[in-house]
């Protein structure tokens, strides 16, 4: 996975328990600078919990789609599960 220089100083500073705000245009994978960090957490912690909220439905299904993505992309796995 290739990133932006936005995507890796965000990722490294939540990795780093830093607080991030993350501000640019619309559909420059801002959802990486969060997703990472948690998607890491839950690998290394059996009992990590993520709490996602968003403002609209239509905004919360771009992003677990994005998240399925990530997840498929990740070293070992397959297919994310389909939605329910």
């Amino acid at each position: 996975l290739s990133l932006f220089s936005h995507q890796s100083r965000g990722v490294a500073a939540a990795l780093a328990g830093r607080n991030v705000v993350v501000a640019t245009g619309t559909a420059s994978g801002k959802s990486v600078c969060y997703n990472a960090p948690v998607l890491e957490a839950l690998l290394h912690d059996p009992d990590a919990h993520a709490l996602y909220l968003f403002p609209t439905k239509a905004l919360a299904q771009d992003q677990i789609r994005a998240l399925r993505v990530m997840l498929e992309g990740a070293a070992g796995y397959g297919p994310a599960p389909a939605d329910r």
